[in-house]
Parts: C-alpha cells; structure tokens; sequence
C-alpha cells in the first residue's frame, strides 16, 4: 500500500525537529526525512544502550477526504541506522522540491511503533457511523444488511477489502465479526483500521498474504443466513468459549490453504478436533458422537493423527500402515465413509482428507445452529470415488 505521508515533529532524546513523516503500511514503519544536521548523529542510532525517548507531536497527514492528526505519538523506537541522501551538487530547490528524484542533502530515519494500532483523529468527520476495514476479503457482491439483537449491521465485501458498518460502535467486537467472516469464506481477514466518533484506528504490522481457501457456504441463497448465524454465535459466547474458537479456526483456516500440501493441512485439521474432544485423550467414541461420523471413521483419525505426529509419517505412508494395522487385528473391517476395497492409497488419502474436511465443516454448522445448504466436499467424494470403481 502508498504509504500516507505528512509532517510533524519528531522528539529524540530531548531534541525535536520538523520533519517530512510517511507511514508504510507495507512496512509496518514511520520514516522521517529532514536536512542533514538537524539532529546530532548519534542521536539517530540506537546502539546498544538504552532505548532513546522518541515521540511524534502535530502529525498532519492530507487525504482526499480532510486530514489525519495526531496531537502526540509515544512509544516509538528507532528502528534500524539512518540513510543519507547526499551529493556534492544539492541546492535549494533540488532539496526542497525533489522534481526529478534528484533530492539530496537529506536523512531518512526508520521508526517503529510498538503498539499494533495507532490512533489518529480525522477532520472533519468522515460520518457518524462506525466502520471496521479488514484486508484479505475475496467476495465481491452485494451488501448483505444483518442485525444483531437490535444492533444493525452492513456488509460491504470488496475485491481485496471488507467493510461493516453499523450505527453503533462495533469496535469491541471486531474479533468476533472478524472471525465470522473469516470462517464464512475460508480464509483469514486482518482487521486494518477502524473509525467511530471522529477517531480512526490504523495498525500498522504488514496483514500476512492468503490465498483464498474454502467458503464454507454454498449458493448465493444460503451465504446471508449462514453469516447470521455464525455472528449470532460467535457474538453470544462469554470470553472464554470465543476465545477457545479464535484459536481453534486458525488451525482451521490453514487446514483450507491451498498455499500447504495435504501433510500440513491435514495435521491442522485434526489439532482442530483435538480441541473439541471432550475425553482430552483423542478418543474415538467421543470423536464419534462429537463430530457426527462412525467409530470406524474415528478409530482411522486418531490412528492418522499418532502416525502423523508421533511418528512424523507422511499422509502417503501412514494410511496404508494404518488400513494394515487394523486388518491384523479385525480382517473383516470396513468403514461406513469411505472404501478401502480398491487399496488405490493415492486416491484414499486425498478421499481421507476430504472426508475430515467434510467432518469440521459438519461441525462447525451444527455448532452455530444453521440448517442450509454448505461446503460438505459432497461433489468431490462423489467424483473421486467414481474414478476408484
């Protein structure tokens, strides 16, 4: 992203100069320019010392819609050495205007907030709503309106970005929203910034890039009563429930990324089970009754699951270690999910995968209470076990 650039006063140490200030949000860092000389050059190393006082006051960033301020910014540090822009022909204008790159004769100094959001104040107001912005939205369509008890809520997904708006102030709960969407189309959404009352909240630590995953919804029809629902139950739960399933879905998000092979994927799906098996041991009749699939089906994930982790198996290897343990033991076995009659092991473990896929997805709906149409892998179990007859 262009970073947003403006002028302040930046404070090190007791000194102060006016500076030119751009923050990147690419970065993640402030970088101030000024003439050489302004500061002593010791002042603009941090060395090994201790950390120096550094604070930015009267920050004034020009946008099209009015200006960002900033009366006073602390904890910052410095971040990295300084870079000098300098040559033997600077002059006036070349310095000041900079109109063909030619600027010389200046400083450029990194710093680095340490809170994850700054806050700013937009003059003059941008509206008097609340918005929360997050980046790594993949949906383009229609704004979805939802309502929360009595609090109304606007959805406005764009290529890249995702707005809710609301005529309260939804800030507080901008990790639930967050994660409700997130799990709604697969991938993780970074909350960006935030507005309400005049204040925006901007953070500034680069959102980590995803490719788009799975949605967990299916048809158009379905993907407003589905979002209702995971708001309504991630927006009930007390601090600590939500808290559980903030963790749980990361490990469920990245079972859906493209981005890692099955090995991983599969791992990160079954951390997720393993944190709602209530026996705490992986058993398979809790995992059963759990997550709605036969004792055979269970049996196979926590077999897997000690192949894959314990034994640091690949998926290839482990199934037809584990089809075969089962076999010495019970000959006529056979799992209601999936068949293993071909011994075709290539086509059974991406059919195990998604199968596993199926159960989590399975789960997550039931637990939110929503009864439609979603992301069950039916098609593609269908085709798969199709090219195995």
């Amino acid at each position: 992203m262009k970073p947003f650039t403006g002028q302040a006063t930046l404070h090190i140490a007791g000194q102060q100069a006016n500076v030119l200030l751009s923050l990147d949000m690419d970065t993640g860092s402030f970088e101030a320019e000024m003439p050489v000389g302004l500061f002593p050059d010791e002042l603009l190393h941090q060395g090994d010392g201790e950390p120096k006082e550094v604070a930015i006051t009267g920050l004034r960033i020009h946008l099209p819609t009015g200006t960002l301020l900033a009366n006073e910014m602390k904890d910052l540090r410095l971040d990295g050495n300084s870079y000098v822009q300098n040559s033997i022909n600077t002059s006036p204008i070349s310095l000041a205007l900079n109109l063909a790159n030619d600027r010389s004769g200046t400083i450029r100094v990194s710093l680095r907030a340490k809170p994850a959001m700054v806050h700013l104040r937009h003059e003059p107001p941008l509206t008097d709503k609340c918005e929360l912005y997050f980046l790594n939205n993949f949906f383009n369509f229609m704004p979805m309106t939802l309502k929360h008890n009595t609090t109304d809520l606007s959805f406005l997904p764009r290529k890249q970005s995702l707005s809710i708006i609301s005529p309260a102030d939804i800030r507080p709960a901008s990790k639930r929203l967050g994660l409700a969407w997130s799990v709604f189309q697969g991938a993780h959404v970074t909350h960006t910034a935030s507005y309400w009352d005049s204040t925006v909240d901007l953070a500034i630590r680069k959102p980590r890039a995803y490719n788009r995953g799975h949605d967990l919804f299916r048809g158009w029809d379905n993907a407003q009563s589905l979002l209702q629902q995971l708001i309504d139950t991630f927006l009930a739960m007390n601090e600590d429930e939500f808290n559980g399933w903030l963790k749980a879905v990361r490990f469920y998000l990245e079972g859906l990324n493209d981005d890692l092979d099955y090995d991983v994927r599969i791992v990160d799906f079954m951390v997720f089970i393993e944190m709602f098996d209530t026996s705490n041991t992986m058993s398979k009749q809790t995992i059963a009754h759990a997550f709605g699939v036969s004792t055979e089906f269970a049996d196979l994930v926590v077999r897997m699951r000690n192949k894959l982790v314990h034994e640091r198996m690949t998926l290839w290897r482990a199934l037809p270690q584990v089809h075969s343990d089962i076999l010495q033991y019970q000959q006529d076995w056979r799992c209601p999910e999936i068949d293993f009659t071909s011994r075709n092991y290539e086509m059974l473990c991406i059919l195990f995968f998604l199968h596993l896929h199926r159960m989590v997805n399975t789960f997550i709906v039931k637990t939110v209470k929503y009864s439609g149409k979603f992301d069950d892998c039916a098609e593609l179990i269908k085709s798969i076990t199709g090219k195995m007859v």
